[in-house]
C-alpha cells in the first residue's frame, strides 16, 4: 500500500500572489479548493513556525496523519497542538533531510 501525502515548504506554495491571501493572511475563497477537496493519508509540514498559511492549510487539509516541526523555544504552540497529530520537536533549526527520516522511522513503527 502507498501513502499520498503533500510536503509544504518554504520553496513550495499554493498562494502564487499575495492578492490570494486577504489582510489576515488567510487565503481567499476558492485558491485552496482544488487542494483540500482531495483526502491524503499524510501531510507533512516542513515550513519554520509560526507559519499561519501551513498552519491554516494544514488545518482544513482531510488527511488521516498531520505532522509538523517546532524548534523547542516556541513558546505558545497551542494551535499546532490542535491541527498536527504529530509534532518534532528540536532545540536547533530543521534539518529537512533529518526530519523526513525521523518521520519515515516513525511511520515505519507505526505500520508494524
Amino acid at each position: 500500500e502507498s501513502f499520498s501525502y503533500i510536503i509544504a515548504s518554504t520553496e513550495t506554495t499554493l498562494c502564487h500572489d499575495k492578492k490570494d491571501l486577504d489582510f489576515f493572511g488567510i487565503p481567499r475563497a476558492g485558491v485552496l479548493d482544488d487542494f483540500i477537496k482531495h483526502r491524503y493519508d499524510l501531510v507533512i509540514d516542513t515550513t519554520v513556525q509560526p507559519n499561519f498559511f501551513a498552519l491554516y492549510t494544514a488545518a482544513k487539509t482531510l488527511s488521516d496523519l498531520r505532522i509538523t516541526y517546532l524548534h523547542s523555544a516556541e513558546k505558545d504552540c497551542s494551535l499546532s497542538e490542535k491541527v498536527f497529530d504529530m509534532i518534532f520537536r528540536e532545540d536547533k533549526p530543521i534539518d529537512i533531510k533529518t526530519y523526513l527520516s525521523n518521520i519515515e522511522n516513525y511511520l515505519n513503527q507505526i505500520k508494524k
